[in-house]
């Protein structure tokens, strides 16, 4: 649990100072303790975020945010202010999200299981194939470091 706050999706790294992830019950920003858990308030979003998946990327300096609503968002990590970026062509129910450290593209999958692109000037989303299972996709993630296990395939 993370105290008063429910519905924790988008749980993201930022490279720097730690966790951060969207209450979607509440639709406020929060920073999450790597030692502890606990979480604390950075800020209302100020937008109908609802389910929905976050990414840090290093490039803005800030997460990017995929609302239940299949919008694409900015959030200000200090401020936790939300500017959108893009409406979506996709209709994406479960979201999982992450900007690719090494490429800066912008990865999602999606209830029906398919992993997506994500192209934050057009709001295109562009199917890249399916992830190989049935069912919803609620959590993506790539790595921050040489993984000796995944760079040999």
């Amino acid at each position: 649990p993370y105290g008063p706050f429910e519905g924790v999706n988008g749980i993201t790294a930022d490279e720097g100072s730690g966790l951060l992830g969207i209450a979607s019950a509440s639709d406020e920003l929060i920073a999450i303790s790597t030692e502890t858990g606990a979480a604390t308030l950075v800020g209302p979003l100020e937008v109908d975020f609802g389910s929905g998946g976050a990414s840090w990327s290093e490039d803005q300096g800030a997460l990017y945010g995929i609302s239940g609503t299949d919008i694409l968002y900015l959030i200000d990590p200090v401020t936790a202010e939300a500017t959108m970026v893009a409406k979506l062509n996709y209709d994406f129910g479960s979201v999982g999200f992450e900007v690719h450290p090494e490429n800066g593209v912008l990865y999602a999958c999606s209830s029906e299981g398919e992993l997506l692109e994500v192209d934050p000037d057009s709001g295109q989303v562009t199917v890249i194939g399916s992830l190989g299972w049935k069912g919803a996709c609620t959590n993506l993630a790539a790595p921050y470091t040489d993984i000796a296990c995944i760079d040999g395939i």
